[in-house]
């Protein structure tokens, strides 16, 4: 029998067109949540089903490159997992091997909220990761992720190492820089999403890291301005740093790369289009926007791109709204019915959405003198 699943993550590869992994999560008879995740070759055109169920619940993947290609690292409640995305020649996947990766010493299992990858162009990886319970964020020492064996607590050559937030809830990573496909070049950040212990929340912690991705500095608060509770999701605009909050909207914070020591100070978007609060908080402490919590934030600007033609996406519980204006004006784009079929295209009606490779038969139509009497064209000169 089919059962409901509800989608939980969706995360494209840097370094293969069209490759995509979805996680999704259901309660099996004995009520127990299930985390299948399903793998498409195509820009979700077709799914398979990668491993029809992870004994764990996926909270956060990202893509790392290893030997033998694209490989998927998921933050579980059961710690580190790590699939190796194995393609055959006829564009199909393989069985994936899935390995776990123990990043606290004598705790391979400690469940995870975030992982992030953070790849330069000089082809260094390394990886950062999210501990639950107030255990802080960790650092690997590389790109080589030593999994865990039989009997195996730590096994020998795996290395991550405390950069620090112990006592904080931190529950989402991401990685700013300039570059392509996920490698970046010349100042690196890391940057870390706290949750609100109170009303108004630290803000997020940075790092900074050099193009070999060696630690720059030991981490630095951006507080300054931060009104809105907990960080949800972070996403770059050029040297803007965009961040959703749980109730002051969208933030933002612009990074000046001249002054790479000096830290930013937040502010509030214009965001009046954006879902309110059905009940209003108290506004004798300050606090501004009195938004819906906002949970996943995006933006497909690239490096300095600070274009009015740049897509903002932000999420809600009442759907997706995009900007096309910076961030001035939004529009729920969740619709779930259409009037006319062009207003569910994607792209323009000359383009295709796979991403590899097409196989295009050109056929010529037969002249009429060539088709048989009761099938030739009768008629004036226009008869086709």
């Amino acid at each position: 029998p089919q059962r409901r699943e509800r989608v939980r993550l969706v995360r494209p590869c840097p370094n293969r067109r069209g490759l995509l992994a979805a996680a999704t999560e259901f309660q099996d008879e004995q009520d127990q949540l299930r985390s299948p995740l399903y793998l498409s070759p195509d820009c979700g055109e077709s799914w398979y089903a990668a491993l029809g169920s992870v004994d764990a619940e996926i909270e956060d993947m990202a893509w790392m490159q290893s030997g033998a290609g694209p490989a998927l690292l998921l933050a579980t409640d059961q710690g580190l997992r790590k699939v190796d995305v194995l393609i055959n020649r006829d564009g199909q996947f393989d069985l994936l091997p899935v390995s776990t990766i123990p990043v606290i010493a004598g705790q391979p299992k400690h469940p995870l909220y975030a992982v992030a990858v953070i790849s330069s162009q000089r082809g260094s990886q390394r990886v950062a990761v999210a501990a639950k319970s107030r255990q802080g964020v960790y650092l690997s020492s590389g790109a080589d992720l030593v999994p865990l064996t039989d009997g195996q607590s730590q096994p020998p050559g795996s290395k991550f190492s405390l950069l620090g937030l112990q006592q904080e809830d931190i529950r989402h990573l991401n990685v700013q820089g300039s570059g392509s496909a996920g490698a970046y070049t010349g100042r690196i950040f890391l940057w870390a999403g706290s949750m609100a212990p109170g009303d108004l929340g630290h803000g997020c912690m940075r790092w900074q890291l050099d193009e070999v991705l060696n630690l720059v500095d030991q981490g630095r608060w951006v507080s300054s301005g931060w009104t809105g509770g907990s960080c949800y999701a972070l996403a770059f605009w050029g040297n803007r740093i965009l961040a959703v909050t749980a109730w002051g909207g969208v933030l933002s914070a612009d990074f000046n790369p001249s002054q790479p020591d000096v830290l930013p100070t937040w502010q509030q978007m214009p965001q009046e289009d954006l879902p309110r609060r059905r009940t209003e908080l108290e506004e004798t402490r300050g606090r501004r926007g009195l938004f819906q919590s906002l949970t996943s934030i995006a933006c497909n600007a690239g490096a300095g791109d600070d274009s009015a033609s740049t897509a903002l996406l932000v999420g809600s519980e009442d759907g997706v709204h995009r900007s096309l204006d910076q961030g001035q004006t939004f529009t729920n784009v969740s619709r779930r019915s259409y009037v006319h079929l062009r207003d569910s295209i994607t792209i323009p009606p000359d383009w295709l959405f796979v991403s590899g490779a097409h196989k295009i038969s050109i056929r010529q139509a037969p002249a009429a003198e060539d088709l048989p009497a009761g099938h030739r064209p009768t008629g004036g000169s226009d008869a086709a």
